[in-house]
């Protein structure tokens, strides 16, 4: 009896020990490839690679994603970096926007500036609209825990903060006068798409970790591209490459 519950034991121990190396380990930092001639690159610092996750062809919850941005440039904007909290069309605990998440898509937001040399780049109130209850908290807990992210990270980028609507502007704009940012830190009311107000030519989507546009800001942003299918395919061959080097 003694020898049964001894292998049992040493069984359980040796499972919980392989545990992390079947479902979790670190994910790749940075991965890029040119897809078209276009660069696409992902930055996924400090998450976690689940086979789930995987498996849905999506990237590590918190990632950032760079990709071209389709007619935008046009105007000056050249590229769109998705940030992704949580996932779309997928629920649970692998999946589900939280507030780490969030953290850490801006912090690979920040990552992909940096490899990529972007002297500016334009945010919108990244999970201030359809993600919002999933952080149980207000609008301006959100916003601040957004700026003081930011700041702790140092970037070297001018960061523009874009708020579409009134509430999303004053929101912003208190906390920036409070002087809670930084100097690099910066508002300015209007749409993210309009690169006459900002003046970056890099600008992030509040996206999903499937990086495929959505609805809200996110589907004005794919809708202005003209291309939002080109790009969402390139997105994929950049994740399906991404696995492929693990």
């Amino acid at each position: 009896m003694k020898n049964l519950f001894f292998v049992v034991l040493m069984s359980t121990q040796a499972l919980a020990f392989d545990l992390p190396k079947i479902f979790a380990k670190k994910s790749k930092p940075y991965f890029e490839q040119s897809v078209d001639g276009e660069i696409y690159a992902i930055s996924a610092a400090k998450t976690s690679n689940l086979k789930k996750v995987a498996a849905a062809g999506m990237v590590p919850r918190g990632a950032a994603v760079l990709t071209p941005s389709g007619a935008l440039k046009n105007d000056g904007i050249l590229h769109i970096i998705h940030a992704a909290p949580g996932a779309m069309t997928e629920s649970g605990k692998y999946f589900d926007p939280t507030l780490k998440g969030l953290r850490l898509s801006l912090r690979n937001t920040i990552e992909l500036a940096k490899k990529q040399n972007l002297s500016c780049i334009a945010m919108p109130f990244i999970g201030g609209g359809i993600f919002l209850h999933a952080f149980k908290m207000t609008k301006e807990q959100l916003a601040k825990d957004i700026v003081v992210t930011l700041k702790k990270l140092k970037p070297a980028t001018e960061i523009v903060f874009v708020t579409w609507g009134q509430e999303d502007t004053e929101i912003f704009k208190k906390l920036l006068d409070a002087k809670i940012g930084t100097p690099n830190f910066r508002l300015v009311p209007g749409s993210i798409t309009d690169f006459k107000a900002h003046q970056c030519s890099t600008i992030v989507n509040a996206a999903n970790m499937e990086i495929v546009f959505g609805g809200g800001i996110s589907g004005v942003i794919g809708n202005a591209t003209q291309k939002s299918a080109e790009i969402n395919g390139g997105a994929r061959q950049l994740i399906e490459k991404y696995y492929q080097q693990e």
